[in-house]
């Protein structure tokens, strides 16, 4: 994934043509980036599939800056860009086509733009700290970042009347959270070599383990069973998060179970094997996405995991 950037030191208007230009920036961005899950919105209206391309866009752009490297010159140079570009696109000003466009999409289904803020916080708090000393420190960053992408998504595909918000961010919180747990454990190898590790460093200390060994890909048991630990509250918290499919629309209830579906499997496989994390990147086969995919076309996605939960919510 290459780093966007910013297209000009000046600004642009925001025409038709430069609207439409940021829409088709942000499609490019989603099937060069994304290709292994943007089959999970096929079924949404051009207008919402576009809307999401550009809040993907932006949530990959964040991503991007968590995976710079601590002090060189091309990584300040970037995070220096971003955080202008950012603070003048909340004050109306566009510095590429892609903002344009995303404004229009958030002001068009309404999205809280606290959630993009939010996203932002993330960001900083990892660039500022470049580690979690606690859980606690763990669970702000990724409600930010994972909680607030879901949280967007929603207001996208949009909730049944009445929902209870609390309830509905509180699940997106715990559904976000899992997706990023699951993203930090299957890149936890490559991440590693770079000195980033995401995990919280008092939940490491207290397994027993030693950064050093890990960096060597000695793992053991205590490693195991730290893992383990996480994906099994992972699992239980994706499981939990499921009940928003009920206050959902339908069409949303398509798109989520898919996804959580794909995080699932993900978990699966990295709590089948969970030293296999040490060597390199964990992934879903092409065969195993393709199934997922397939299933989302039949209009049965979800199975096994998620088919009764919408019903059994109400």
């Amino acid at each position: 994934m290459e780093h966007h950037e910013n297209q000009s030191d000046t600004y642009v208007t925001p025409t038709q043509k430069t609207l439409l230009k940021g829409y088709n920036e942000c499609r490019s961005f989603v099937r060069e980036n994304c290709a292994e899950f943007k089959w999970a919105f096929s079924n949404l209206s051009g207008e919402k599939r576009n809307a999401i391309w550009c809040l993907l866009d932006y949530a990959g752009r964040c991503y991007q800056l968590l995976g710079l490297d601590q002090g060189s010159d091309e990584a300040e140079k970037i995070q220096k860009g971003w955080r202008e570009e950012n603070e003048d696109w909340f004050n109306g000003k566009y510095r590429s086509p892609r903002l344009v466009s995303l404004l229009d999409s958030m002001t068009k289904f309404d999205v809280d733009q606290r959630y993009l803020v939010q996203m932002l916080e993330a960001v900083e708090q990892w660039l500022s700290q470049r580690e979690f000393a606690t859980v606690a420190d763990f669970d702000r960053f990724a409600n930010n970042l994972g909680g607030s992408m879901v949280n967007a998504l929603l207001q996208i595909v949009e909730c049944e009347p009445g929902a209870d918000p609390e309830h509905i961010n509180h699940c997106a919180n715990q559904i976000g959270k899992s997706i990023a747990i699951a993203q930090i454990l299957s890149r936890f190898r490559t991440n590693l070599k770079r000195g980033r590790v995401f995990l919280p460093q008092d939940m490491i200390q207290q397994s027993g383990c030693r950064i050093s060994d890990l960096c060597m890909g000695r793992g053991g048991p205590a490693f195991d069973k730290l893992i383990a630990g996480i994906v099994k509250d992972s699992e239980s918290e994706l499981l939990q998060g499921a009940e928003l499919l009920g206050d959902v629309s339908f069409d949303g209830q398509r798109v989520l179970k898919s996804l959580l579906s794909l995080t699932m499997r993900l978990l699966e496989k990295i709590k089948s094997d969970p030293s296999a994390i040490l060597q390199g990147p964990v992934e879903l086969t092409t065969g195993e996405q393709f199934k997922f995919q397939l299933r989302h076309i039949l209009g049965i996605e979800g199975k096994p995991y998620f088919t009764n939960v919408a019903t059994a919510h109400h």
